[in-house]
């Protein structure tokens, strides 16, 4: 008798990597959010922040030129190669050290040379959702400019080299060592691969203190919560036949039906938030043809990792039962099982009371925003699930319609995005001593 299913399951991502890699995590007391303020406030005084923040907006029209030359080349997720050259080139031009492309396909670079703590690694994902050939027009309209990935994520990147540029020309005003890394695999399946490279034992985000992780636009947004995903192909298999001469057969499509009835209602918590959604189905030959194989792609998510493991054994679970059920419904034990992980971003949190967020709130506010924490997922669910302290950024401006062809960015004060991550590593650097 075939076994009853196979179900290709990995280990939390998440507590994988804390096996493997230990960080070292720079530890201070807590500080008085008025305190940070204030320690922004003398920042803003001082005459040679002023003169490189005077700079940036000089600078503004490049990181825009950068913005839209990236948008324009395609970075489909696992065809990043065309993009990370570009940056590669772009950190050539700056300067920056250490300068490569490891073997997942990031694009790295440091500043200075020397690991002067505290260490902050910066980070933008290379690639887009659009497939190879989708036609990368960009045009302004009025204050927008619109076009696929303008600003998911080339803003982000753009950013980064903004940001680049400035820590180069401030010299010694930077009291830190900035890990320039834009990665690869983040949309989608990608999975994060990208960045679980940088976390793997002796990879590049080995001893960093600190990740400020930018995508997309706008400043109104903290993510200090990394939302867990498990993704699964599920399909299910049987003899197939003729849809009449051979009815009774057992029915992989029957048995998918069954199960995403099942696994809708799954009862899911509403706090920490969590869901379960059936993407993607698939299979058959003809529509009279018993198929050999019907398949779905599922994903799971939860705020919380325990919460995620918890619907993901229930989900699994439920494919099983209705493997067993459909077995003896008729009498035929030929239907099998496949349940293959495709997708793993594990869960992690931030407290908002860490000294990195009381940070970014500050900087934040002194550029006349008050924001708001949030939950997403993004290459900072990596660093998040190991303990490290992450926050995910937008790189200022506006944008809207992500992920489709009328995707737009407004640039209206868009320099701030590039002022608050320099900002944001002036200030980490004089809050440490190590």
């Amino acid at each position: 008798m075939s076994s009853p299913a196979t179900l290709r399951r990995a280990p939390l991502a998440g507590a994988a990597l804390l096996h493997l890699l230990v960080v070292p995590i720079l530890m201070s007391a807590p500080l008085p959010a008025q305190e940070l303020d204030s320690d922004v406030a003398r920042l803003l005084r001082r005459s040679d922040v002023n003169q490189a923040l005077r700079e940036i907006g000089v600078r503004h029209e490049q990181v825009l030129s950068w913005q839209r030359a990236l948008a324009r080349i395609p970075a489909p997720t696992g065809d990043e190669g065309a993009r990370a050259r570009f940056v590669q080139r772009q950190f050539q031009i700056l300067g920056l050290e250490d300068i490569g492309i490891d073997g997942m396909g990031n694009v790295l670079g440091s500043w200075p040379r020397a690991r002067v703590r505290p260490r902050i690694l910066l980070t933008a994902h290379l690639d887009t959702v659009f497939p190879a050939g989708t036609p990368l027009e960009h045009d302004w309209f009025g204050p927008r400019l619109v076009g696929p990935g303008v600003h998911d994520n080339a803003r982000g990147i753009a950013v980064l080299l903004g940001a680049a540029e400035a820590f180069v020309r401030a010299g010694p005003l930077l009291n830190a060592s900035v890990v320039f890394a834009c990665t690869v695999g983040e949309e989608g399946l990608g999975d994060l691969r990208g960045m679980k490279e940088l976390f793997r034992p002796g990879g590049a985000a080995e001893g960093v203190d600190y990740v400020i992780n930018v995508d997309g636009p706008g400043l109104d947004r903290i993510v200090n919560r990394g939302l867990g995903s498990r993704r699964y192909r599920v399909t299910y298999r049987g003899p197939g036949g003729h849809s009449w001469n051979d009815f009774g057969l057992v029915n992989p499509a029957n048995a998918l039906g069954r199960a995403i009835t099942r696994l809708a209602s799954i009862p899911l918590p509403s706090s920490p938030r969590s869901s379960l959604n059936v993407g993607r189905v698939g299979g058959g030959t003809s529509v009279n043809t018993i198929p050999q194989e019907a398949w779905m792609e599922v994903d799971i998510r939860s705020e919380a990792a325990e919460t995620l493991m918890r619907v993901e054994r229930e989900a699994m679970d439920a494919l099983v039962d209705v493997l067993r059920e459909e077995r003896e419904v008729h009498g035929d034990d030929r239907l099998e099982l496949d349940a293959e992980l495709v997708g793993d971003r594990p869960a992690g949190a931030l407290p908002p009371n860490a000294l990195l967020v009381r940070a970014v709130r500050a900087v934040t506010r002194a550029l006349g925003v008050e924001p708001a924490l949030s939950v997403s997922s993004t290459d900072a669910n990596v660093p998040l699930a190991l303990g490290v302290p992450a926050v995910s950024l937008g790189g200022g401006g506006v944008g809207g319609r992500a992920h489709s062809p009328e995707e737009w960015f407004d640039a209206a004060e868009a320099q701030h995005g590039v002022e608050r991550v320099f900002l944001l590593a002036l200030l980490l650097g004089s809050l440490q001593e190590v």
